[in-house]
């Protein structure tokens, strides 16, 4: 439980600071009531931990009223963030609409993602994997897709309506169908491999 409490505040501490300064704390509140994509983070949230409680009786049950929440909150927002996907702290859902999040995707923390972005494929990975592995503090831009059982390293940031295919390493810049990494940490891509 106390993971997901401190989970949740990393989740809501990012949508409170997507505001401007000047924006009072009662409308920043006022607002994030409203925000169905906020919804889908915190029923995600809630739904991770109902799904892995262990109770003699009543355990089952809660795994239904988990899932029965989840497609509720996607047929509302159109974010599909099933329990089983593994993300961590920070997590910014940008607008409703059109988002999937793969089920067995492992995602770090400060992960960002734009409308019509998702994760697909059920090609399988290194070592059995079955859905990406994401660092830290990854930008997934509008419309992007990542397919397969694939990792992307941390700071990374794949611009619109990249596809993305295979590995990418850390501090990358990801355009274009299929991606290419334009740059890492800010410098030109330099060496031959140039397609992901």
């Amino acid at each position: 439980m106390k993971r997901y409490g401190s989970y949740l505040r990393e989740d809501l501490g990012r949508y409170w600071r997507a505001y401007p300064e000047g924006v009072s704390a009662f409308w920043r509140i006022a607002m994030m009531l409203f925000q169905w994509e906020l919804h889908a983070v915190v029923i995600y949230r809630l739904n991770f931990h109902l799904t892995r409680v262990r109770l003699p009786i009543g355990g089952k049950l809660l795994g239904y009223l988990a899932f029965v929440m989840q497609k509720l909150s996607e047929a509302r927002s159109g974010v599909r963030l099933p329990a089983s996907t593994l993300i961590g702290p920070g997590l910014f859902v940008m607008h409703t609409g059109s988002i999937g999040f793969h089920p067995l995707a492992r995602i770090g923390a400060n992960f960002t993602i734009a409308p019509d972005a998702s994760m697909a494929g059920k090609i399988r990975g290194p070592q059995g994997q079955l859905g990406p592995t994401i660092g830290d503090n990854v930008f997934l831009g509008a419309g992007a897709r990542i397919v397969g059982a694939i990792n992307i390293g941390s700071d990374v940031i794949i611009g619109a309506n990249a596809v993305v295919v295979t590995d990418i390493p850390d501090g990358a810049t990801v355009v274009g169908n299929p991606g290419r990494v334009i740059r890492v940490y800010g410098q030109p891509w330099t060496e031959g491999r140039d397609q992901c």
